[in-house]
């Protein structure tokens, strides 16, 4: 087992882009996590229809996203991790275009996505880490390098999720949002069983450096 890649070889990628036309054409709703956590501006990416089609909106968002895992490399980055890969198990209605269903995006075409995302960041030479999406880890464990988790400790089970790339011998990043008291020694031989590399920071992941490491590091 390995930890991988260092934090500043791992870049984030997330359906941001400039152009107004692809964000109106391509997005759904606002990201919510919960009842009241709405992440305003960032919006959930349209992958209706990607395991059936490579044409018109599915062509754009290759496109962009393509050109996105090339800057990334451009920029020296070893490793990405696609965010916001999970809108088919999440309510993406949230101040979305009128009409738009609760859950708008099937599994089927949030996996499709998911292995066209890895499989375009091999072809840019860089590594992928799956981040969040507990539930198609068994779908997609072979196709990523790795994971990139957020507070799988809050809850019951989800760690555990993650056992299958733990078996793989894939690279296991843990995000939790607590201070240093949150490195109990039960959570500590949890991370060791898991093989998962564990970091404590604040909620705004402002801290240049982490309240706490502990697991493989």
């Amino acid at each position: 087992m390995h930890s991988g890649f260092s934090s500043s070889q791992r870049c984030a990628t997330s359906p941001k882009p400039a152009d107004r036309d692809f964000r109106k054409r391509s997005n759904l709703g606002e990201v919510q996590r919960g009842d009241s956590d709405i992440w305003a501006g960032e919006k959930w990416l349209d992958v209706r229809g990607f395991s059936r089609t490579a044409t018109g909106k599915i062509a754009t968002i290759r496109s962009v996203m393509g050109a996105r895992l090339a800057l990334a490399r451009s920029k020296g980055c070893a490793a990405v991790e696609p965010d916001n890969v999970d809108a088919w198990s999440n309510d993406v209605s949230q101040n979305a275009p009128a009409g738009t269903p609760r859950n708008a995006v099937s599994a089927s075409d949030q996996l499709a996505y998911n292995r066209w995302t890895a499989d375009a960041a091999h072809a840019q030479g860089l590594s992928v880490l799956l981040k969040n999406d507990l539930d198609q880890v068994a779908d997609l464990q072979d196709v990523y390098d790795g994971a990139l988790n957020e507070e799988c400790f809050d809850f019951t089970g989800d760690c555990f999720l993650l056992k299958r790339l733990r078996d793989a011998g894939k690279a296991i990043y843990v995000v939790e949002y607590h201070n240093a008291g949150f490195a109990t020694a039960a959570r500590k031989a949890q991370a060791s069983q898991l093989h998962l590399n564990v970091i404590l920071t604040d909620p705004d992941a402002t801290q240049l450096d982490p309240y706490a490491r502990f697991g493989t590091w």
